[in-house]
């Protein structure tokens, strides 16, 4: 990696509701954005709270629904 360049970290999680994998990835996301340039890829629409709290910290977000579709045959 070049000096003076930061980290690019994709965090993927299935959904962003209430749960402990949640929260742990909320943390972990909040934790580096400080460091790296850390991006978070949702497989769901199912969002709150953590979307929240993750946009308290700038930290981006993106919807990867359609990945979520093909991984599960189109049902939803």
């Amino acid at each position: 990696m070049a000096v003076g360049r930061r980290l690019r970290l994709g965090l993927v999680i299935g959904q962003l509701t209430h749960g402990g994998a949640e929260r742990q990835l909320y943390e972990l996301a909040r934790g580096l954005a400080g460091t790296a340039e850390v991006t978070v890829y949702c497989m769901s629409a199912a969002t709150e709270p953590h979307c929240q709290l993750l946009d308290q910290c700038r930290v981006p977000r993106r919807s990867i629904l359609s990945l979520a579709k093909l991984r599960t045959g189109g049902a939803r």
